[in-house]
């Protein structure tokens, strides 16, 4: 058993602000303008795209502020709270008024939710992580509060791609019609787990997030979930995925399902070999300098958006157009991609989904909807194909988007039917056993 941390009491309220001193995102475009001209430069060549990833994407410049609140916080005020053994709390506002979100270690016995900025259903506790070369770090888990009778009892950890936080409220609808509870995890720096003096989804190195997945795993076993699988989009599939091949046979969780994993980028030459390793080698010494470009504004954002061509709402500040990239984001990325090429060993089944085509040039048009707009879904399959597990199924579902979930219907049907259709055939060659410790590894059988 880990050792029980200790947190202190705070509260802040959050609050939407444009400017401040962050700096402006910037998007895909931006960076790939950048790498053309770094090949241009050296070389009189044209740098193809850097960073075609993982939920780059979509909203309005801006950044989220987090203002203190004075005075105490009553957690048994009814915004939230939790039967404690022997715990200090930390209690957040989530937004505007919408409530409060306990802060706790995870030595509970029983979590009492807080209100989400879903609103309800929907509940959620932000935890309090060791302090990081930024500052300190919170990590927050939402759960859709709807009572499941299943047994055993079966849930899901959703994992967001770069640039991203978990607002896909159909999707948790989804999974518990089909007998799963439903959790998902804002990792450090993104979503509701940013503040105001971190770079929104900056990270050194993926192994950060270890600490984020162990700590929301270890909450869902504490619930009494005997049963998990994880899905990760995008980016979230790449950490997902090495998340799960570091851990090996400890892994706190059952079956992995990936939705467009970030796998690899097939840059070109120049992009590949020269600058991109350039950029890595700066960070050892440079690893928060961000990427300073300009460029226009995200296809992806615009195809998915409420507000402009698409049907989905979220917040457009922790879901930019375009996302601050750091150097040291690049290498971190890098050293996943490289880890991804030396080949995946995952001790769990593995489904792996992607679109049937892609389109990343950029450019408009009525395919944008129907196509993977932010990776090659080639290279997605070919490394998928590479994957060592107990059970690895690869499905191309056509005419899906880069997140699969968000496609128009009825491909996002098809895809939920390809994970719930996936999910009963793990199930039958499961054999389901409850933990006597919700804490002790879950050997896959």
């Amino acid at each position: 058993m880990k050792n029980a941390h200790s947190y202190r009491l705070a509260t802040c309220s959050i609050e939407q602000r444009r400017g401040g001193n962050q700096p402006s995102p910037f998007s895909i475009a931006a960076v790939c303008s950048l790498l053309r001209a770094f090949s241009k430069a050296c070389f009189g060549l044209m740098g193809l795209a850097l960073l075609i990833c993982a939920g780059f994407m979509n909203g309005t410049p801006g950044t989220v502020i987090a203002k203190p609140v004075v005075g105490a916080l009553d957690i048994a005020s009814g915004f939230g709270s939790l039967e404690q053994t022997g715990l200090n709390l930390v209690a957040f506002d989530t937004a505007s008024g919408t409530g409060t979100t306990p802060i706790i270690n995870t030595e509970s016995t029983k979590i009492q939710w807080g209100l989400d900025i879903l609103g309800d259903p929907f509940g959620a506790i932000t935890l309090e992580m060791d302090p990081a070369y930024d500052g300190d770090v919170y990590v927050t888990l939402v759960k859709r509060m709807t009572e499941i009778e299943s047994q055993p009892r079966r849930a899901i950890l959703y994992v967001h791609g770069f640039g991203d936080y978990f607002f896909q409220t159909e999707m948790a609808e989804r999974f518990n019609e089909q007998g799963y509870e439903f959790y998902a995890v804002d990792l450090r720096r993104y979503g509701r787990s940013y503040r105001p003096y971190q770079t929104l989804a900056n990270t050194r190195d993926l192994t950060e997030y270890d600490a984020d997945l162990d700590r929301a795993l270890e909450i869902l076993r504490m619930e009494g979930m005997e049963w998990i699988a994880i899905v990760g989009h995008s980016t979230g599939g790449l950490t997902t995925s090495l998340y799960a091949q570091r851990k090996g046979e400890e892994l706190q969780a059952d079956a992995l399902i990936l939705n467009s994993p970030f796998f690899g980028i097939d840059s070109g030459f120049v992009t590949d070999q020269i600058a991109i390793p350039y950029i890595s080698w700066r960070a050892r010494s440079n690893p928060d300098k961000l990427l300073e470009m300009d460029g226009p504004p995200s296809v992806y954002n615009r195809s998915i958006h409420a507000g402009e061509e698409g049907e989905w709402t979220f917040n457009r500040s922790w879901k930019p157009d375009g996302t601050p990239v750091t150097y040291g984001w690049v290498r971190a990325i890098r050293d996943g991609h490289k880890a991804v090429e030396r080949g995946l060993d995952l001790p769990v089944p593995v489904l792996v989904m992607h679109s049937d085509s892609s389109r990343t040039d950029g450019g408009w048009g009525d395919d944008v909807f129907r196509k993977d707009t932010i990776l090659d879904v080639g290279l997605i399959r070919e490394r998928a194909e590479a994957v060592e597990a107990p059970m690895v199924e690869v499905v191309a579902v056509e005419d899906g988007m880069h997140d699969l979930i968000l496609s128009p219907e009825p491909v996002r049907t098809t895809a939920y039917e390809t994970m719930f259709q996936w999910l009963d055939r793990v199930a039958a060659r499961s054999s389901f056993r409850i933990n006597p410790s919700p804490l002790k590894p879950n050997r896959r059988r």
